[in-house]
């Protein structure tokens, strides 16, 4: 286990939680539209329109049902995952359309784009699953552009995958790839392959779509990550624990409708909420209120007992520079320390999620390693040996010694910070950061495996895309 920051205070969370129940039983969430209204009558709910309520009891019965650990079967079955339980799980950034160039200048992203990430996923040092839809590509039709997007996610990795949302039929076309690739719906209803986000349309509104797909995973035993982002002064109070309040009803909400259509549907607690900027009106993800909320947002959801998500590497930068990393090693410092389970957006992402970098993913691991890192505990088991202290005494030098050799290794290793002497890295070419992580991520591209499928089933695949396309068409 990782060392955590202090949690929210029981009575902190119990305040946040009354106020939640509050609002669920007397300001209700409107579901309007798709068959969520029909479950929540069946089950007794009081609705009013297309508003539903809720109350304490309602909500405590079926929260109690939510599995707090989830096995994430991957592909490759090595690369398996269990989510809920050791460090947290990480993947790169979601949805932006643009690219950033290392050379400071953005262009529309591309299917191309879109591979170069997967690969970067896939030879990762780090923990983490497949970033679908890591950069929207602007090249392909937009009707398709997920079943091109999931396809590559399943031919280029063998991690645990990412499908779509943003259409209800997009998520039927994600359980059909990947029931593909897992042999049929028989295997996905006894195990969890795929992680789909269900967005809520804060204020306490969820689209038709959304709850839509909400319930099509929880039949299919498939991974919802319900997420919300209320803005702070715009979306949600500027009071920070009025918007707590309002974002844990709107997200409990989502999470209650998984567990009335299927006990024990795995899903997760998820948000990345902030404030908006007066002066700009836009969203601010690197700001200390971010972290309060993400902070506050884990806790809650530990207080359930239910996997939390939230996310790492956001920033409001348009350029790789010191604002962007800054703003991005805070914003995931606070994700992992906090304790949460899945961290989206852990890597590439820039500018309030309006572009991708490449060189910001290899940024970002390196980051992500670094806490990691530096907050794993050290146990002492037994005495302290200190013989060699002892043995060598005042003015000892450990550098010569065999110990040191033998173990040097189990320091932390850099792969694009600079820790050489000036002359040495000025000999090696005296890289700035943006140019080693450059050269990095060119190292990795090259470097890439791609891992073995069988030619039957990457055709099925192939064929099944196709055959979607032309329907669409």
């Amino acid at each position: 286990m990782l060392n955590r920051l202090i949690e929210y205070g029981p009575d902190e969370l119990a305040k946040i939680h009354r106020a939640t129940v509050r609002i669920l039983s007397e300001a209700g969430v409107s579901f309007p539209g798709g068959p969520a209204l029909k479950v929540f009558k069946e089950h007794g709910f009081k609705t009013d329109g297309d508003r539903v309520f809720m109350g304490e009891d309602e909500l405590r019965k079926a929260l109690s049902t939510v599995p707090r650990t989830v096995p994430l079967v991957a592909r490759n079955p090595e690369k398996t995952l269990v989510l809920g339980q050791g460090p947290p799980i990480l993947l790169g950034t979601t949805g932006p359309p643009k690219m950033l160039l290392a050379d400071g200048t953005f262009r529309p992203g591309t299917l191309a784009d879109y591979e170069d990430t997967q690969k970067l996923s896939q030879n990762s040092p780090l923990i983490q699953t497949a970033a679908y839809k890591a950069i929207y590509p602007q090249d392909i039709p937009p009707k398709t552009a997920h079943l091109e997007m999931l396809l590559r996610t399943l031919t280029l990795t063998d991690l645990f995958a990412g499908g779509d949302s943003q259409e209800e039929v997009n998520t039927r076309d994600t359980l059909n790839m990947v029931g593909l690739v897992f042999g049929g719906t028989d295997f996905l209803l006894k195990n969890t392959v795929v992680r789909i986000t269900v967005s809520v349309l804060s204020p306490l509104r969820y689209a038709p779509e959304q709850s839509a797909s909400l319930i099509m995973l929880a039949e299919n035993n498939q991974l919802a990550v319900v997420s919300n982002m209320a803005m702070l002064g715009s979306t949600s109070p500027v009071d920070l624990p009025a918007s707590l309040a309002l974002g844990n009803a709107e997200i409990l909400a989502g999470i209650v409708l998984s567990q009335l259509v299927r006990p024990g549907a795995p899903v997760v607690y998820g948000s990345t909420s902030c404030p908006v900027d007066m002066k700009g009106m836009a969203a601010t993800l690197g700001s200390p209120e971010t972290l309060r909320v993400s902070h506050a947002a884990v806790s809650l959801a530990r207080s359930y007992a239910i996997p939390s998500r939230t996310g790492g590497g956001l920033n409001d930068g348009f350029a790789l520079d010191g604002q962007a990393s800054a703003e991005a090693a805070l914003v995931l410092q606070m994700a992992i320390a906090s304790g949460a389970d899945f961290i989206m957006h852990a890597f590439g992402m820039m500018g309030g999620y309006i572009a991708a970098s490449l060189e910001k993913w290899i940024l970002d691991e390196e980051l992500a390693s670094f806490i990691l890192d530096s907050l794993k505990p050290f146990t002492v088991s037994g005495e302290i040996d200190v013989g060699e202290v002892i043995k060598l005494g005042p003015g000892a030098n450990y550098l010569i010694q065999p110990s040191t050799m033998k173990r040097f290794r189990e320091f932390h290793q850099f792969k694009v910070f600079n820790k050489l002497p000036m002359d040495l890295w000025r000999k090696k070419g005296g890289l700035s950061l943006i140019q080693a992580c450059e050269k990095e991520v060119k190292r990795r591209l090259s470097v890439y495996e791609r891992p073995p499928m069988d030619p039957k089933l990457e055709a099925e695949l192939v064929k099944y895309v196709q055959k979607r396309k032309e329907e669409i068409f």
